[in-house]
């Protein structure tokens, strides 16, 4: 019996994940929530994160209800929220589209 190589289990792992946040994107989105940003974090210590920053506060609510797992605030290992909140609203006012928060949510893809 063969061992599957890792390249297909870093795949299969790489898509799951996207399949996880478009799921947490659409969730936010059916209910009206287009303000946001998210950042998927890397394999460190304690697994993948996916972190969520969202205009409305009460979008956490979406984020709980998802059923993917541990959500709750937590600290990034290896990035800073707070520079990377600051430069993505930077970005947006570059390009005009801060004052357009219904835009948010795809511009980064």
């Amino acid at each position: 019996m063969s061992v599957p190589s890792l390249d297909l289990y870093c795949k299969v792992v790489e898509i799951t994940l996207d399949c996880n946040r478009q799921y947490l994107r659409q969730r936010l989105l059916d209910d009206g929530y287009r303000a946001f940003f998210d950042r998927l974090e890397g394999d460190g210590p304690d697994g993948w994160r996916l972190h969520f920053f969202c205009l409305d506060p009460s979008a956490i609510a979406i984020l709980r209800d998802g059923d993917l797992g541990e959500c709750g605030p937590g600290e990034p290992v290896s990035f800073d929220p707070e520079n990377f909140v600051v430069r993505r609203l930077r970005q947006l006012e570059r390009c005009g589209r801060l004052c357009k928060p219904n835009d948010w949510w795809w511009f980064f893809d």
